[in-house]
């Protein structure tokens, strides 16, 4: 990051996670956006009473009102972004259960023999 002004530090969190809710992301810096730190993406975290769908609705309205150029796309609950970074463990964990089953099953039937 080349940065040869001073910045504004503009949020301190403690912990964070980009990837997975197993990988820590280590150390963070929040920077003011602006043309030349904008990412072509970002990510925005409500908390609301309403339904995802009237969320969406109200979101891309308001964000329509500021800038009609900015697109608003998947829009998604918390539920389900930690159900799709948990479902691959989850599946192995299953898998692996399975397995270990099947084998105390298998050496049941043996030790019967």
């Amino acid at each position: 990051m080349d940065m040869p002004i001073a910045s504004i530090v503009v949020g301190v969190v403690s912990d964070t996670r980009h990837q997975s809710l197993d990988k820590v992301s280590g150390l963070e810096v929040y920077l003011p956006v602006n043309p030349s730190t904008e990412k072509p993406v970002m990510n925005i975290l409500l908390r609301s009473n309403l339904g995802a769908g009237a969320l969406a609705s109200d979101l891309r309205s308001v964000v329509a009102e500021v800038n009609p150029a900015v697109p608003v796309t998947k829009v998604r609950t918390l539920q389900s972004v930690i159900t799709s970074s948990t479902s691959a463990p989850r599946a192995l964990t299953l898998l692996l259960a399975s397995l270990a089953a099947l084998a105390l099953l298998v050496a049941a039937s043996a030790s019967t023999a």
